[in-house]
């Protein structure tokens, strides 16, 4: 009896560990299973590549000759020192050429540069951000930048004029364009400009001619400006300087002036006549000295009736002559009793 049980107990064993099996495998096909999972999340978390995104724009699209250009923007994700390269092109496709200029990211991802671009008119830029590590490179929108031609002006008008009259400048800009627009500035210390009348466009020659109606009084500096444009730079004149006085004051001055100028020309032809009475003194004298005084009338030279008789006598009679002659050539009769013309 005992032995046919011992017999009998294996085969329900064998029954009750079956499932007990089945059971421990699942479990360790799962926890495979995870561990297999888990495996390609940390190889796809460690080595998949990662995309990147950049932005960026420069500080102006219009660069003046020998201007600088900033060209800030930021890459994502951020991450310090990812290298930022820059490309040119005079045409949208290309071919791109690369600059000698680059950028490094800051810990934000931010990057900025400053530099003078040595391209001539206008060119296409563009950033490219190099790989790192996971970060795929990635190139930025393309955008055009415009280099300007250089351009001058100058200013002509001022000096000493007076207020409540109506001013004249004439502006000139070169190149020659029809169009540029110019203004004009005032300052009284050469520091602080305050913009004087409207703005004024100029013709073709590249002139222009600014009237101002009438300038306050004191001592001004002046100067034109011209604006930029599509294709030229703005420019400023050198100074022109304009001394502005009172009409009033102007107008005393001159009135002063003319006096004077008349006082002086009465003070020297009197100093002449003087002088000329002087020298014929002198010459009479002279003459007295040298040459013996005269007998008769006809010996008489000019001025000796200041010094002979006889002369002074001659003089008379001529003199007389030249009553009678004009009495009689007048059509009157001569009155012998009186000497006269009646």
């Amino acid at each position: 009896m005992v032995i046919q049980e011992a017999q009998l107990n294996p085969p329900e064993a064998s029954k009750r560990e079956r499932p007990r099996s089945r059971t421990l495998a699942a479990i360790i096909a799962g926890t495979a299973m995870a561990v297999l999972l888990a495996a390609i999340g940390v190889y796809v978390a460690a080595f998949h590549p990662l995309s990147t995104t950049v932005s960026w724009a420069p500080s102006g699209t219009a660069i003046a000759p020998g201007g600088d250009l900033t060209v800030s923007g930021r890459v994502t994700p951020a991450k310090m020192g990812r290298q930022i390269l820059f490309e040119s092109s005079l045409d949208a496709h290309g071919p791109w050429q690369p600059m000698s200029q680059t950028a490094i990211t800051d810990a934000r991802g931010s990057f900025a540069i400053t530099f003078k671009p040595q391209l001539l008119g206008s060119f296409i830029m563009r950033v490219v951000v190099d790989q790192a590590g996971r970060n795929l490179e990635v190139t930025g929108q393309s955008k055009y930048v415009w280099l300007l031609s250089p351009s001058s002006i100058s200013l002509t008008g001022g000096g000493r004029v007076t207020n409540q009259i109506p001013v004249n400048f004439t502006v000139a800009v070169d190149p020659p364009t029809v169009g540029r627009t110019v203004r004009l500035e005032q300052s009284s210390d050469k520091v602080h400009w305050v913009r004087l009348g409207p703005s004024a466009q100029t013709q073709a020659d590249g002139t222009t001619l600014v009237r101002v109606p009438g300038l306050a009084v004191g001592v001004w500096s002046y100067r034109a400006t011209v604006a930029q444009d599509d294709n030229f730079a703005g420019a400023v004149s050198p100074l022109a300087g304009a001394t502005v006085e009172d009409i009033k004051v102007v107008a005393a001055r001159a009135v002063a002036a003319r006096a004077k100028a008349v006082a002086e020309q009465a003070r020297q032809e009197k100093a002449s006549a003087e002088l000329q009475a002087a020298a014929d003194a002198e010459a009479a004298q002279k003459a007295v000295s040298t040459r013996p005084a005269p007998q008769y009338g006809y010996q008489c030279k000019p001025g000796d009736e200041n010094l002979y008789a006889v002369c002074a006598e001659n003089k008379a009679w001529i003199d007389g002559q030249k009553v009678h002659d004009a009495c009689l050539a007048a059509g009157k009769t001569w009155d012998i009793a009186t000497q006269t013309c009646p």
